[in-house]
C-alpha cells in the first residue's frame, strides 16, 4: 500500500501539472508523457503475447512505436479539431499500420491468427483509443449558449479521471466488505455486484458535483436539469469504467498474468493503472465529437 501511494502521488506530481498549466511546454510535456505511456501499453501487452515467441520479439518494438505515433496524431487531430483532415489522417494513419502487420504477419513464419488478432488489439487498445482519451487535454473549448455549458480538455480530462478514481475506489471498498455475490467470477473473481453497484452510484451522485466543482456548467439556472443529465452521464461514465476494469482482465487472464508489468510499483504496468480511463475516457471523447460536430 506504501508504495502504491508513493506511485499514486509520483504520478500526480508529473500529470497534473501538465494537464492544468496553460503553457506550451505543459502542452509539449504532456504529449511526450502520452507518447510514452501509449508506447509502454503497447509493449505491456505485446511482451506478454510474445515473450515466448523469439521470432516474433519485432512486434514488441514495431506495435509500441505505431502506438505511440497514432497517439500523436490523435493529439494532433484533437488540437485542430476545426479541420476534419487531421481526423482522416489519424484513420489513415491506423490502416496503414494494421496493414503493415498483416503483411509482416504473413512472412513471419511462427505467426498464426491469433498473433494477428492481439497484434491488432495491442495497436487499436494502446494506440487508437488510449491515444484519443490521451488527446483529450488538447480539445478546445466547448461552449453552449455562451455561458451554460463550458468544457476544455484540462476540464474533461480531469472530470473523466476523477470519476473513474471514485467508481474504483468505493467498488472496492463496499465489495471488499459487503460484496457476497460475484460480478464476474471466471474473469475477475474478487469484484462483486454489490461493489459494482456502489462504484456506479457514488460516481453518478459525485459526478454531479464534480460538474459544479470542474466549472462545466457555470449556471444555477434549470439546475433539476442539469442535476437529471449529470446523473445520467455519471452513470454511464461509471459503468464504462468498470467494462474497462473487467477487459483487462479479461486480457489478463487469457495471458495468464496477474499484472501486464511493473513500471507502477504498487499500480502495475500502464495498462493495469489506466485500464478503466481508457473505456470511460473514449466514451467521453465520443460525446464530445457528438456535441462538438452534431449539436452545436
Amino acid at each position: 500500500m506504501k508504495k502504491r501511494i508513493i506511485t499514486g502521488g509520483i504520478m500526480l506530481g508529473i500529470l497534473l501539472p501538465l494537464i492544468i498549466i496553460r503553457h506550451w511546454i505543459a502542452e509539449v510535456g504532456f504529449c511526450v508523457v502520452a507518447m510514452f505511456m501509449t508506447f509502454m501499453g503497447a509493449f505491456e501487452y505485446t511482451n506478454a503475447m510474445y515473450h515466448e515467441k523469439p521470432t516474433l520479439k519485432i512486434y514488441r518494438i514495431v506495435i509500441p512505436i505505431m502506438s505511440s505515433l497514432l497517439c500523436f496524431s490523435a493529439i494532433n487531430a484533437t488540437y485542430n479539431l476545426s479541420e476534419v483532415i487531421y481526423e482522416l489522417y489519424t484513420l489513415l494513419l491506423y490502416l496503414a499500420f494494421v496493414i503493415i502487420i498483416l503483411v509482416m504477419m504473413i512472412f513471419t513464419k511462427e505467426s498464426d491468427n491469433l498473433d494477428i488478432g492481439n497484434s491488432i488489439i495491442a495497436l487499436t487498445y494502446s494506440g487508437l483509443l488510449f491515444g484519443h482519451v490521451l488527446s483529450l487535454r488538447y480539445f478546445e473549448p466547448v461552449n453552449i449558449n455562451n455561458t451554460f455549458v463550458y468544457l476544455n480538455g484540462r476540464q474533461s480530462l480531469m472530470f473523466v479521471y476523477t470519476i473513474v478514481i471514485i467508481t474504483d475506489t468505493f467498488a472496492y471498498l463496499i465489495g471488499r466488505k459487503w460484496g457476497k455475490h460475484k460480478l464476474s467470477p471466471h474473469i475477475s473473481p474478487n469484484k462483486s455486484i454489490e461493489g459494482s453497484i456502489a462504484g456506479s452510484i457514488a460516481g453518478s451522485i459525485i459526478g454531479v458535483g464534480l460538474i459544479y466543482l470542474f466549472r462545466i456548467v457555470r449556471t444555477t439556472d434549470h439546475i433539476v436539469l442539469v442535476i437529471l443529465i449529470g446523473l445520467a452521464f455519471s452513470l454511464i461514465l461509471s459503468i464504462a469504467t468498470q467494462i474497462g476494469d473487467l477487459v483487462e482482465s479479461k486480457f489478463k487472464r487469457s495471458f495468464d498474468l496477474k499484472d501486464f508489468g511493473k513500471i507502477l510499483p504498487g499500480h502495475g504496468g500502464i495498462l493495469d493503472r489506466f485500464d478503466s480511463l481508457i473505456f470511460a475516457g473514449t466514451v467521453f471523447y465520443i460525446f464530445l465529437m457528438v456535441v462538438e460536430k452534431v449539436i452545436l
